[in-house]
């Protein structure tokens, strides 16, 4: 049976792939908010080693509509340590832990804001432009090992994420659903379940439009 080891599993994508994964009798671990504070993540005690597969699904942006001048310092860090410090910690303690294990993947959730640029959404389009480029190449600084890494960019996807954004009202969340071509969670699941299935680990980075 391979084993996940996934962020996120909550809500939203990660919710809706720990659901198919468990379906599929992988064995899969999810630890809490409470269990796993990705803001001041310690990954000192975390034992990653015996996991097939890191699932990185968590990520945050707690600015809403508001623009970068009127920020509260506070709320861009939480923004980037949450998206792009953790997952580096957490891949970073999951590469030492497996480097020499047969087989191992790292799986990460990114956003369709890297493939353009959106007013309001400077800090969290830095944060998965950075985990773009960290994934793209820590891949081919270990290309020669036997881990996998692959980022996956959703377009807009209807999940809570949206409606948590801190300070957008409910209507235009509904407007915003409206007017914008998007996607379902669901309909991430035929790539992420190719993404789990290549075993030589040829896929890097997938952009998914609608």
């Amino acid at each position: 049976m391979k084993t996940v080891y996934l962020t996120g599993g909550s809500s939203g994508i990660g919710q809706t792939f720990k659901r198919y994964l468990e379906a599929e009798s992988y064995d899969v671990t999810s630890p809490t908010r409470q269990e796993l504070d990705l803001a001041t993540l310690d990954v000192s005690d975390l034992d990653l080693k015996s996991y097939d597969y890191l699932v990185l699904c968590a990520g945050v942006d707690t600015n809403g509509k508001i623009p970068f001048y009127k920020m509260k310092p506070e709320d861009f860090k939480n923004t980037i340590n949450v998206n792009l410090t953790a997952n580096i910690l957490l891949i970073h303690k999951y590469v030492q832990q497996r480097l020499f294990k047969p087989w191992s993947k790292v799986i990460v959730v990114g956003s369709g804001v890297v493939d353009g640029y959106f007013p309001n959404f400077g800090v969290y389009g830095a944060s998965k432009h950075g985990l773009d480029a960290f994934i793209r190449t820590v891949k081919h600084e270990l290309g020669d090992k036997n881990i996998g890494f692959t980022i996956m960019h959703p377009a807009l996807t209807k999940t809570n994420f949206n409606r948590n954004r801190g300070n957008i009202p409910e209507d235009q969340v509904d407007e915003l659903y409206k007017q914008i071509p998007h996607m379902q969670p669901e309909e991430l699941i035929p790539v992420f379940e190719q993404i789990l299935r290549d075993e030589k680990h040829l896929i890097t980075k997938i952009s998914m439009t609608r």
